[in-house]
């Protein structure tokens, strides 16, 4: 069909002139689509750029978990060799044998049994006294109704 002879919904047929022409719609409908996947693959990249900070951000704090959990470790092996050491050296000044520390308990359960005595003797005769005055003592109270 000549141009002159098409209506004027028909659209015109597209030469390779009209697509190259700077204002043309598929020309625009080319780059936007050519833009969309740019942009689309910047995203991509953009996402596993984050990703791989991401990664590296919880290597990073594994790596200073890790690290403080071996300080806290060799901290409490310290301390724990220190009080070993301590205890070691008491039972060094205190002495070692059972026998030892038997005839040493019974020494002092016998002061404090003989202490309880000697406090019991100095005021056995006072509570005697108030328990006899509690048993012997009537009081009467007269109840008014």
């Amino acid at each position: 069909m000549p141009a002159a002879s098409r209506s004027s919904t028909e659209q015109p047929l597209l030469g390779e002139n009209e697509q190259q022409r700077p204002d043309s719609p598929n020309r625009r409908r080319m780059e936007g689509s050519h833009q969309s996947h740019d942009g689309i693959q910047k995203l991509l990249i953009a996402e596993q750029e984050a990703q791989a900070t991401v990664t590296a951000a919880r290597q990073a704090k594994t790596a200073r978990l890790k690290q403080a959990r071996e300080e806290a470790e060799a901290e409490i092996s310290a301390h724990r060799q220190q009080l070993e050491q301590q205890y070691a050296e008491r039972i060094a000044q205190q002495g070692t044998s059972s026998g030892e520390v038997y005839d040493r308990m019974e020494t002092d359960t016998l002061a404090k049994v003989e202490q309880v005595k000697q406090a019991a003797d100095k005021t056995g005769h006072e509570v005697v006294a108030m328990l006899k005055n509690f048993v012997t003592t009537v009081k009467f109270e007269t109840v008014k109704a």
